[in-house]
């Protein structure tokens, strides 16, 4: 352990900043290889007179070594080692109040500059659960980076403007909502004419410098359908994929793009919707009643995950109609994902990463499992539905339910925050695959705004998702 670091209690360091240690030659140095760089919050304990609390950036190392954390106090961007904090470099500190609080604002690492120096570090090590302390530099070089993404995905219930919920004040609404949840990328269904009213309000709130793009997807000919569905992104775009040609699908059901990040790594994004055709929703709330009265089940588990491959259509009023082939929720997905994606990328796939987002309108597998037979709203049943475990056969990660596994603590219902159901349905999706691309956080949001609280629960039929990603290069 370096000799200029002092021990102090285990209360006394915030877990803020996760490095690897390699002691240097010179005994009040340290190196580390920066891996990430992601914002937190953490409350530092201690003597009352060296108390304080900071919100500072939790960087995250990788290599050989001791593993240590910390809290960057002061940072200063510096092209090469040794070099000044002026002219031109980007520099970053925390400045303590009177209150003892210490502020440190989220910033990303430049892949470009060499070397960056940061002082008034803490340390914890690991290897000797010690505490220890240091304000000599710690020269940090560039390792592996990773970009962190926010996408939302949302379908906005004809275009925000649904006369229900509110028609164009809603749609202002949502507008507000949507620039305080701050994405890189928005996925949306039922954009149905909003898609520049929605653009608009992004680059009212993007930063200097960001200008956000928006992308119809839904090329449809005059009178055969809405504008479906959109991308908006603050990155370039490389390409915007071809209205798709599958069994099934179009371009009103499914298409994408690939952009380049900030960092210049390559990412696709896709947007998806699946027919409501044999909507699970009308039977499965007539089979929650039948089991809360204590009748028997009409339709049993087999039969409900079999809505996905089915081609009926059911309406609230009982009426029941059919619809051509190929368009069940399970054929369309097979499509999407045989066809359509291959299409794009390849046969054998990308070593681009991606993301899959949109309504599918069919529930997850993983929500309905034996482990949660007795979840909230389950009453027992055990449904093993097709069309989310096609996806996830094709190698795609739900990021919801890899970071909310409990499905009785976390049912990310999505649908409807507007309607008092028997059982709750998670229908919307943010999927992702391929290397370097990991899940940070995952939100369904369902809430209106305090400012926009009315006598509508939320802005749509459908909550929205929100979801942060890393891209590591």
């Amino acid at each position: 352990m370096p000799s200029a670091l002092r021990l102090f209690t285990a209360a006394a360091v915030s877990p803020l900043l996760a490095a690897v240690f390699v002691p240097s030659a010179a005994a009040d140095e340290a190196v580390v290889k920066v891996a990430e760089l992601t914002a937190g919050s953490e409350a530092i304990g201690g003597p009352a007179e060296t108390s304080w609390r900071a919100r500072a950036d939790v960087l995250v190392t990788d290599g050989a070594g001791n593993p240590v954390r910390g809290a960057v106090v002061r940072a200063v961007w510096a092209p090469t080692p040794g070099a000044s904090d002026n002219g031109g470099e980007r520099r970053v500190s925390c400045v303590t109040g009177t209150d003892g609080t210490c502020e440190l604002r989220r910033t990303i690492i430049d892949a470009a500059k060499d070397h960056l120096a940061i002082t008034g570090v803490r340390y914890r090590t690991a290897r000797y659960d010690e505490e220890a302390s240091a304000t000599s530099a710690v020269a940090v070089q560039p390792a592996e980076l990773a970009e962190p993404v926010r996408v939302m995905q949302w379908n906005i219930f004809h275009g925000g403007r649904n006369e229900g919920l509110g028609g164009e004040v809603n749609l202002a609404q949502l507008l507000e909502f949507v620039q305080t949840r701050r994405p890189d990328v928005l996925a949306t269904v039922e954009t149905y004419g909003s898609g520049d009213r929605i653009l608009d309000a992004l680059n009212e709130v993007a930063p200097a410098g960001v200008e956000y793009t928006g992308t119809k997807i839904t090329q449809r000919e005059p009178g055969q359908g809405g504008d479906n569905l959109w991308i908006f992104s603050r990155y370039g775009i490389e390409k915007v994929y071809p209205p798709v040609e599958a069994p099934g699908i179009d371009s009103f059901n499914f298409g994408g793009l690939r952009l380049t990040l900030d960092s210049g790594r390559s990412v696709d994004v896709f947007d998806t919707w699946l027919n409501w055709i044999s909507d699970p929703e009308y039977v499965m709330e007539r089979e929650a009643q039948a089991i809360d009265e204590g009748r028997e089940r009409p339709y049993g588990d087999e039969s409900l995950a079999s809505s996905d491959l089915s081609t009926i259509r059911y309406y609230p009023d009982g009426k029941v109609t059919t619809v051509p082939e190929p368009e069940s929720r399970m054929q369309q997905m097979q499509a999407v994902l045989d066809d359509a994606i291959p299409g794009y990328v390849g046969e054998a796939g990308s070593d681009v990463p991606a993301v899959l987002a949109g309504d599918l309108n069919a529930s997850s597998h993983l929500d309905w499992t034996a482990e949660f037979a007795d979840a909230p709203g389950h009453r027992g049943m055990v449904i093993d539905w097709p069309v989310t475990r096609a996806v996830e056969d094709d190698g795609w990660t739900d990021t919801y339910r890899s970071l909310h596994p409990d499905v009785a603590e976390h049912p990310g219902a999505t649908w409807t925050p507007i309607e008092r159901l028997r059982v709750p349905r998670r229908i919307d999706f943010t999927f992702v695959k391929g290397r370097g691309v990991d899940v940070r956080g995952a939100d369904i949001v369902d809430a209106k705004l305090p400012r926009h609280a009315d006598q509508h629960a939320f802005y749509s039929d459908h909550a929205a998702q929100i979801t942060d990603l890393s891209f590591h290069h």
